[in-house]
């Protein structure tokens, strides 16, 4: 997956969409991706999982030849149904809103994965409870990391430990059996189509 490619995908997506004119300050930016890791833990304690569907194997085709049929009311009808809302689209919108940041910031995300060595951080948390706790903290270590932090004051970023959240869920994702690429190329696709 190329992420500089994808990151600007979605950060030009978000300004189609005037997203950016809802976020007042990067403080409210991270409470959001704070929130998304907070509804993935949700949906996973009521059981909504993309992948517990007993058609899950065969509705990314489905939706896929919709799409190109160009039967977009289909299409956003299947994935609001069934897609939307569940963990794995949680974890995909973890990554989207990241990626976005990334783009408004213009991080080089390849750049940052090449020059450091990023680990995985869930090798302590065993439950999916622990896991998502690991992100939040990942999240709140990249808003805090500068000393002259300031919150509602035009903070200075850490641009590696913004990755980080991005390596982290994609890591997740590997270990839940998580296609995450097709979570997120759906959800853009439905974030594209839905306006």
């Amino acid at each position: 997956m190329n992420l500089n490619k994808l990151k600007n995908r979605v950060h030009g997506n978000a300004i189609k969409r005037s997203v950016r004119n809802d976020i007042k300050s990067m403080d409210e930016y991270f409470v959001l991706i704070h929130y998304e890791v907070s509804l993935a833990l949700a949906v996973d304690i009521n059981g909504y999982w993309f992948a517990k569907t007993e058609f899950a194997s065969y509705l990314f085709d489905w939706l896929k030849v919709k799409y190109d049929d160009d039967c977009i009311e289909d299409f956003l009808e299947g994935y609001g149904s069934n897609i939307k809302d569940t963990f794995e689209d949680k974890l995909a919108n973890v990554i989207i809103r990241t990626l976005d940041l990334c783009g408004y910031y213009e991080v080089d995300i390849n750049k940052i994965i090449n020059k450091c060595e990023i680990d995985n951080p869930f090798k302590h948390a065993k439950s999916i409870a622990g896991k998502l706790l690991v992100l939040h903290n990942l999240i709140t270590y990249a808003v805090t990391n500068d000393n002259d932090y300031r919150p509602g004051q035009g903070k200075k970023y850490d641009e590696t430990s913004i990755v980080r959240i991005i390596m982290a869920t994609l890591e997740l994702a590997k270990q839940l059996n998580i296609n995450i690429e097709k979570h997120i190329e759906i959800s853009m696709i439905y974030k594209e189509k839905r306006n």
